[in-house]
């Protein structure tokens, strides 16, 4: 997710105000052909970031940006705490981050990291400005990390529908099965995003209901141990990672979003960018300010997994108004965001 929203801002920002140089810690991934020809792209070849900070602040110091934007939890931890250094290397450099999750539930589900959330708390006020995706972010920021509320800015994932919707279209998957409700989750099998309570889900629905889950991660062989514990290898199917999930959710009849807790779930854009009805359990970083309840998505109280299976069941025999839905996601159109992008940079550029 971050990953992907740095490509479109890269792609996207102005050229004719602002030149992109993009530094990655390790150059690999599926995205990286799609980034366009003019990024600039420098590859520090290093595995991990604390073994790339010498190459990085040597770039910091060859460069010397105006504006240095992180969008990783590492990179934007190492920018605060070495924020003097950084200054130095490159005088009047503004330091932006972009947080990236719920810092009071990524720290409860990885047991505390003590050290890491004081050196947060320490630095965070370093920087000059944070972005966050989301009210309920800003305010988990301010009690939990002590941030100061003027330097956080609101401006939300940006969505990229024309793109989604011809990658959507460009191969027919046929993973559509005939009489079934499709149900489609996507995102990486970890704790976090909670695909053990799809797997609880779908037996408690009878076997209409079919579930597409593409993803992978840490978590895959204890998902796929469930899947067998309740006898429902016909009507659960993996397919690991895609480099382009969009004709899954194209095949689909509903997106599923079981998170535990999200930063801001690109997901959900996703599905209603084509038109997707999304039912999702309420949790921190999925609420009010991206489901529209009825309109775009159905929130489920968190855990209520006998409410979730209820409200897929009754959304069936609901018509679902797709033009309504692809209308609700006009606040995240790349115009719009990126130009709030613009707006933050150019006024830290001027010094205004």
């Amino acid at each position: 997710g971050a990953q992907r929203v740095m490509l479109n801002l890269a792609n996207n920002i102005s050229r004719e105000r602002f030149d992109i140089h993009l530094c990655l810690f390790s150059a690999q991934g599926e995205l990286l052909y799609l980034l366009k020809d003019d990024v600039v792209i420098y590859d520090l070849r290093s595995k991990k970031v604390s073994h790339g900070l010498f190459s990085y602040f040597r770039l910091i110091l060859t460069l010397k940006p105006q504006v240095l934007f992180s969008s990783i939890t590492h990179v934007n931890l190492i920018n605060a705490i070495f924020s003097r250094l950084i200054r130095i290397l490159s005088k009047g450099v503004s330091i932006v981050s972009r947080e990236v999750n719920i810092p009071s539930e990524r720290s409860n589900s990885k047991g505390g990291q003590i050290i890491i959330e004081c050196l947060w708390r320490k630095s965070i006020n370093t920087l000059d400005s944070i972005i966050v995706q989301s009210d309920f972010m800003k305010r988990d920021l301010i009690s939990f990390y002590g941030a100061e509320e003027s330097k956080l800015l609101r401006i939300p994932n940006l969505l990229d529908r024309d793109r989604i919707i011809e990658k959507s279209s460009i191969l027919t998957l046929n993973t559509r099965i005939p009489g079934k409700v499709n149900l489609l989750a996507c995102g990486r099998i970890n704790v976090q995003k909670g695909f053990e309570r799809l797997v609880k889900i779908m037996s408690m629905l009878d076997d209409s209901f079919h579930l597409h889950l593409v993803g992978d991660g840490p978590e895959r062989k204890n998902i796929e141990s469930l899947i067998r514990d309740n006898s429902l290898d016909n009507r659960v199917t993996l397919y690991g990672f895609q480099s382009n999930p969009y004709p899954f959710f194209a095949e689909s009849d509903f997106v599923v979003v079981s998170s535990i807790y999200e930063g801001f779930p690109n997901v959900i854009l996703e599905a209603n960018a084509l038109g997707k009805y999304v039912v999702a359990f309420r949790c921190p970083g999925i609420n009010d300010e991206i489901i529209i309840d009825g309109v775009n998505g159905s929130l489920i109280n968190d855990d209520d997994i006998l409410a979730f299976s209820r409200e897929l069941k009754i959304r069936c025999s609901e018509p679902v108004i797709s033009e309504r839905i692809v209308t609700s996601t006009r606040r995240y159109s790349v115009k719009h965001v990126v130009s709030e992008y613009e707006k933050l940079f150019s006024k830290l550029i001027s010094g205004a």
